[in-house]
């Protein structure tokens, strides 16, 4: 009887540790919750293996051909939409990844969602989002992206340095007020120190963003 209550135990004690850490799943979920592969030319972005939730590229020189081939890496397909240079709907893709929406007024932003009428995240777009949930018209959007949180560039250095924190404080403030407008959020990091990845992971965890450390030359782990 010792010998078997022994051995259930041991089972169990086992058991418990073979489970997945919740920090392996968690990265698994933000590695493959969205890929920004905007930056890749168009060779690499055919080889790509990974599948994610969320897919984000530049249309520009995509067949149809491509376009099959993406789909297979992704659960929804997105066209990256740079206010500056582009506001045309492009076919083919399930939804839209805005930026630079800040360079235009809030009715013009508003106008090319409407146009698009499909889904859109909005990228380092804290003004436009703001008012958007100030005129209660959240549903024209369906998540966020948002850079230096956390660390930002600076001119001159090839490393991250510290974001202020009165620039971070006011980011972290317009997260909350998003996910609190039930808008997914997603928080994109290109530091490569771990102790930072470490606060931002620790930090979206407890909220229920998502988080993302990502290469700067193509917003992507691939």
């Amino acid at each position: 009887m010792k010998k078997i209550i022994l051995m259930l135990c041991l089972f169990l004690l086992v058991g418990c540790h073979s489970k997945p850490s919740s920090h392996i799943k968690d990265r698994i979920h933000y590695n493959s919750e969205m890929g920004i592969l905007t930056g890749m030319k168009k060779d690499q972005l055919m080889k790509i293996k990974k599948k994610y939730n969320r897919l984000v590229v530049s249309s520009k020189g995509l067949s149809k051909e491509d376009l099959a081939f993406l789909r297979k890496h992704a659960n929804k397909l997105y066209a990256k939409i740079d206010m500056r240079k582009d506001r045309n709907k492009v076919e083919g893709f399930d939804g839209y990844f805005l930026t630079h929406t800040e360079d235009y007024s809030y009715d013009e932003v508003v106008s090319t969602i409407k146009s698009l009428n499909s889904s859109i995240i909005i990228h380092n777009g804290k003004n436009f989002v703001l008012k958007l949930i100030k005129n209660k018209q959240t549903s024209l959007i369906e998540a966020i992206s948002q850079e230096s949180v956390f660390t930002s560039s600076k001119k001159g250095l090839k490393t991250r340095v510290p974001t202020s924190k009165k620039k971070s404080d006011a980011l972290k403030d317009y997260l909350a007020v998003a996910k609190k407008n039930k808008l997914e959020v997603f928080v994109i990091e290109f530091t490569k120190k771990s102790d930072w990845i470490a606060v931002m992971n620790a930090y979206c965890k407890h909220r229920g963003y998502h988080a993302m450390q990502v290469k700067k030359a193509n917003y992507s782990n691939e």
